[in-house]
């Protein structure tokens, strides 16, 4: 059985300039831990994540994406996908 890898096909250094990009402008704009919060909060608003009410009585569906800021301090959350 001959096998391929799912790495051959990707430009790696494209996909590595991107990425370094990304991560030198979020480093170079939020030089303070509430900054990283917001920048990180539009990113992860930006990959279908939606801020959550920490009191929010709503049932979360299978696979929601959740961000919870408290304190400045920010958790990402994937509910169980079953």
């Amino acid at each position: 059985m001959n096998k391929t890898s799912a790495w051959s096909g990707i430009d790696h250094r494209k996909v590595t300039d991107k990425l370094a990009a990304e991560y030198m402008s979020v480093m170079r704009d939020a030089k303070t831990e509430r900054e990283f919060v917001e920048a990180a909060t539009v990113i992860a608003e930006a990959g279908g994540y939606r801020t959550a009410d920490a009191l929010s009585t709503k049932a979360l569906p299978a696979g929601g994406k959740l961000i919870f800021i408290n304190r400045g301090q920010m958790w990402r959350v994937v509910v169980g996908l079953e």
